[in-house]
């Protein structure tokens, strides 16, 4: 085995490398990231290589990878590769590149079981020059929309006119160490986005020709993931303006945020921040509220008729208030009304006599409507 070193020290990973032995032909280290190494992959259909991560394949494989990107500290592993091809590539200046003596199964499978007993599972992401991007963004030292294009640009994303940012997180945030999983999973899915762990959250930036209202990206399969690793899904708009690509991230989090802890409907792991604004806005009215103020009972801005119904609800063992918000999202439909509460619709017609004997509000009139959905809202919140 042949050793190239930059003066750069990597304990872990030359352990793990030395316990192959003689199937290491070549060896090139030339990154001082790689002090922990956590997975394996096969190089077919990879566009992007990170830190922190082995992919394994054949010369073939990597040669029909001409556009494959490199983060610095990748390790691109070849099976049955002849050393000057390999190594002459200019691609590689920043990467770990082995060359192996024996077929790729075999490999594979000794580098799983050393990894399974011997490595330290890197904590996080280790996705370097994005993240230390991302930081700069989030810090807002980068504000122009030419900046935060060059800056993207430098390190070799390729952006297009509109940007999209969406955020995934755990239901149960006590999981973090299942956001790697999720990551990665993504990361197949997601081809042609850039992917990445911050602040407990999986972050997933969407680069678009066009605006539309929905990401092109595979839904369902997205979904039976999110169900499996019992994680949500935060989409948000797609823009043009580099510069608010920090005010997106915050606004997809703090959605993200409000539906965990509001509650999702079981079978809805993909949202959008669309349907989670009205909730946004009353949040960040409740800061400015508690701030102003010095406590948090926003419902004093809104009309007191769902409060009293809510009151009334729990004296009564009653569901006068969840009628009330159905009728009014259905336009004041009372067969979808029924048809959604899964009640005759005599029964509904019934509940609303009751509720419109008890609240001063026209229900046929739109800004009465729109009124007491938003004190619902608040409610909610509340």
């Amino acid at each position: 085995m042949a050793l190239e070193w930059d003066g750069k020290n990597a304990p872990n990973f030359e352990a793990l490398i030395r316990k192959l032995g003689g199937h290491v032909v070549h060896f090139r280290l030339a990154s001082a990231d790689m002090l922990g190494i956590s997975h394996i992959r096969l190089l077919s259909n990879q566009k992007k290589f990170f830190t922190g991560l082995i992919y394994i394949g054949t010369q073939r494989d990597f040669l029909k990878m001409q556009d494959a990107r490199f983060y610095s500290g990748a390790i691109l592993l070849a099976c049955e590769a002849k050393e000057s091809l390999l190594c002459s590539e200019p691609r590689l200046a920043n990467v770990t590149c082995m060359e192996i003596s024996c077929s790729v199964a075999p490999v594979f499978n000794a580098l799983n079981q050393i990894l399974s007993r011997d490595i330290i599972h890197v904590e996080g992401d280790t996705r370097a020059p994005l993240l230390r991007l991302w930081d700069r963004i989030m810090s807002n030292s980068i504000i122009s929309n030419r900046d935060v294009k060059d800056a993207l640009t430098e390190i070799g994303i390729k952006i297009k006119p509109f940007f999209r940012v969406s955020a995934v997180a755990l239901r149960n945030a006590g999981q973090s160490g299942d956001l790697i999983t999720i990551r990665d999973a993504l990361d197949g899915l997601l081809p042609m986005c850039e992917i990445f762990c911050y602040e407990q959250k999986v972050v997933i930036l969407h680069f678009e020709e066009s605006r539309r209202y929905e990401p092109d990206i595979p839904k369902k399969e997205i979904e039976e993931m999110l169900r499996r690793t019992g994680a949500v899904m935060m989409t948000g708009y797609a823009m043009r303006k580099y510069e608010y690509i920090r005010t997106q991230y915050g606004i997809c989090s703090r959605c993200l945020d409000l539906a965990i802890h509001l509650g999702t409907e079981p079978g809805k792991e993909f949202l959008d921040v669309y349907s989670y604004t009205n909730q946004l806005v009353i949040s960040m009215c409740a800061r400015q509220y508690a701030q102003d103020y010095g406590n948090m009972d926003v419902l004093t801005l809104v009309t007191p008729s769902v409060v009293m119904l809510r009151r009334y609800d729990q004296a009564h063992k009653s569901d006068l208030l969840d009628v009330l918000h159905c009728y009014l999202i259905n336009s004041g439909n009372l067969s979808q009304t029924a048809k959604d509460l899964f009640m005759h619709r005599n029964t509904v017609s019934n509940k609303l006599a009751k509720i419109k004997s008890m609240i001063p509000h026209d229900l046929e009139n739109g800004l009465d409507r729109h009124r007491l959905l938003f004190a619902y809202d608040c409610l909610e919140y509340y």
